[in-house]
């Protein structure tokens, strides 16, 4: 019997062997969750080869009438035909009785022990298969559960909820509505309503969802993944993955996008976003709208000069300011917070709502103004601030929010370069002059890739020797075609788009390998190479220069900066910098334009240059103006106090340059002395 019933489960068992070694993961309600491989039917354990109560008794009956059957049928027959006496006949059926005792007593200990090995090898098996399950369900860092329907009362769940959640397993069982009620308020209606849809219609469900955490403070973000046990069953089961790291990293990449990770303010793209919202509100309330956009003086000379770490702590002073500002501003004090924006680099973006043009004039005057006082302290150092601000507005305007956002950056750009304050309001009129200008862009971003700029030479002439010992570099811009654009066609649009310093660098580098080739057949040419005022505080200029020499062989006092007197006093003290610096690599230094300004002859003793050029403006006339005569020659004696030589420039007649012999003034240069004109260092070292 038992090696028929091992040989049944052998033929049947593969299957359902299979299934009994993996954790279920519906374990069965009468044994307790998580009991092991125990079949719940008769049917079940039959074919499993587990025996049943009835069937065990049933096998031990049959046995038993078949022994004690067959004894007493041939016992007392065999007794009969041996006994000779009626004493023998007694005799053997005493002993017939005791031997039949013990018979079936061994019989019923045999098979009673035969079955109870079976199922002691039975429960062994269940024990090893439930600490196995246990085992690998405390392992998982996933929280498995079985759910009854339609109320989805949680049955079981694993014991790692504990740390998941704070509760234990059996508070689940304890209080039927104990998930629902720890389902985060916002997704608790739309997660119970689809998972019923779900799994009504595909017989399974994936939703991600919050849960509270027991101390009523924190939530847990979960994808819950479920099944029906089978089709049309009352019970579900699935798998709760703990996907919190993944949501708070989701977040911060999206705070990220729309958000400026220095200043905490919103970045350009943010903005953006939200003032597409305030342009179609204000063009439904018919109210207006502005945008500042300002922009941090000679930001990126601040961070060369004093590191990136103080560039950072302005960027941050700043954003603290302006925020502060726009708060205790009567203008917008009904506009939210979070309508501040960088727009990266040191710019930064403040949309008004229900504010017009005048009024954010107003602002933008006051916060200038705060903004002056602002230092920012780094280590011994105290950086000053100041700022320029482009202003647009709606509904004069118009346009979207990208347009609007283009146009208060072309108006900073204009607040930047031109001569009418540190305010300027776009214009509509200025629309086609900005596409202009983009245009001019595109075409001078090309000229520097291929290389396009060449250089052309005005002599100089030295009225002491009537020599020409030096020329001024002026730049052309050669097109496709051939044809050479003059500077004042693109210098201004390079100044005001940021790229004047790489025509700078270029033109310089053309200058030094003009020097090179020439070597030394005319060692006393030197080079006057005009320098924007965007290189005051420019730190990599000096160790760009010095290579540049040392790598060419060329003397730096071959090359006479020329920078203007406006850009040299915005910024005296890192202008004297950049002028002490380069002198040391034997460079000489011009003040351009000088005169035009007020108190230029206070920047002859604050500023180490060797050369003075006055403006053109007032040499033109000399001839016919006597007050261009008496302020000429008064410049000219103050700076021979100073032992400054002077040029004088625009020189376009004889008798202009009669008058400046006259008044002793040391170099000119104009159209009556030469035009410019490209010249081969051959032509120049021929003296041609």
């Amino acid at each position: 019997m038992c090696t028929r019933s091992g040989r049944m489960r052998e033929r049947v068992a593969p299957g359902q062997e299979s299934s009994m070694t993996q954790p279920p993961l519906t374990p069965s309600a009468s044994a307790g969750p998580c009991t092991g491989p125990v079949p719940r039917t008769p049917e079940a354990r039959a074919v499993a080869g587990v025996p049943t109560g009835r069937s065990v008794a049933a096998r031990i009956t049959a046995i038993y009438a078949a022994v004690a059957g067959a004894w007493i049928l041939f016992s007392d027959w065999i007794l009969t035909d041996l006994a000779r006496s009626v004493h023998q006949v007694t005799l053997f059926q005493a002993l017939n009785g005791a031997v039949f005792v013990v018979a079936t007593s061994a019989l019923l200990y045999a098979l009673v022990r035969g079955y109870a090995g079976r199922l002691s090898g039975l429960v062994a098996r269940a024990r090893i298969s439930e600490a196995c399950v246990r085992h690998v369900i405390e392992s998982v860092p996933d929280l498995l559960y079985t759910r009854e329907l339609p109320d989805l009362r949680v049955t079981f769940i694993s014991p790692n909820v504990t740390a998941a959640l704070g509760f234990e397993p059996e508070d689940f069982m304890d209080d039927p509505r104990l998930w629902r009620d720890q389902l985060h308020e916002a997704d608790r209606d739309r997660v119970t309503a689809e998972i019923r849809e779900q799994l009504e219609d595909k017989g399974a469900f994936t939703i991600e969802y919050r849960l509270w955490h027991r101390d009523g403070v924190t939530t847990r973000w979960f994808c819950d993944n479920g099944r029906l046990e089978a089709a049309g069953a009352s019970r579900c089961f699935g798998v709760l993955t703990d996907i919190t790291d993944r949501k708070e990293t989701e977040s911060t990449l999206h705070y990220l996008t729309n958000h400026d990770p220095l200043t905490g303010l919103l970045n350009q793209h943010g903005v953006g976003l939200i003032l597409d919202n305030l342009l179609q509100i204000a063009r439904r309330r018919n109210t207006g709208l502005s945008c500042l956009c300002l922009g941090i003086d000679r930001f990126s000379h601040l961070n060369d000069a004093f590191g990136h770490k103080a560039g950072d702590e302005i960027l941050v002073r700043v954003g603290q300011y302006l925020r502060e500002e726009l708060r205790a501003s009567d203008v917008i004090s009904r506009v939210p917070d979070g309508i501040l924006a960088r727009a990266g680099g040191g710019r930064f973006l403040a949309v008004l709502l229900d504010t017009g043009v005048d009024g954010a004039r107003a602002l933008a005057e006051r916060a200038l103004e705060g903004l002056d006082r602002v230092v920012v302290h780094y280590g011994e150092d105290r950086i000053r601030i100041g700022a320029r601000v482009g202003i647009v507005g709606l509904p004069a305007h118009g346009g979207d929010a990208v347009q609007i956002l283009s146009q208060a950056e072309n108006a900073l750009h204009r607040a930047r370069g031109g001569a009418g304050g540190p305010v300027h309001v776009y214009d509509a009129s200025e629309e086609r002059e900005d596409a202009l200008a983009a245009r001019w862009l595109d075409r001078i971003h090309a000229a520097l890739d291929k290389r396009r700029f060449v250089l052309h030479f005005q002599p100089i002439l030295h009225l002491p020797t009537w020599g020409v010992h030096h020329y001024e570099v002026l730049v052309r811009m050669r097109e496709p075609d051939g044809t050479l654009v003059p500077p004042t066609r693109f210098i201004p649009i390079a100044e005001r788009f940021g790229v004047i310093d790489r025509i700078d660098y270029q033109v310089l580098e053309m200058a030094i390998d003009y020097l090179r080739r020439l070597g030394g057949a005319r060692p006393d040419i030197r080079l006057a190479v005009n320098l924007s005022g965007v290189h005051v505080g420019d730190t990599r200029l000096l160790a760009w220069l010095r290579t540049r020499l040392e790598s060419a062989a060329v003397d730096g006092a071959r090359l006479i900066f020329e920078i203007t007197e406006t850009a040299a006093v915005e910024d005296l003290q890192q202008a004297r910098i950049l002028m002490d610096s380069l002198r040391a690599l034997g460079c000489r230094f011009a003040l351009d334009d000088f005169g035009i300004g007020f108190t230029s002859f206070i920047h002859l003793r604050a500023l180490p240059v060797d050369l003075i050029k006055i403006d053109g403006s007032f040499i033109r006339n000399l001839d016919t103006s006597a007050e261009d005569r008496a302020l000429v020659q008064a410049i000219t004696k103050v700076a021979k106090a100073y032992h400054k030589e002077v040029v004088a420039e625009c020189v376009e007649n004889e008798r202009i340059l009669a008058l400046l012999r006259r008044y002793e003034v040391d170099y000119v240069q104009g159209f009556h002395i030469g035009r410019p004109v490209a010249m081969s260092p051959e032509r120049a070292a021929g003296g041609q």
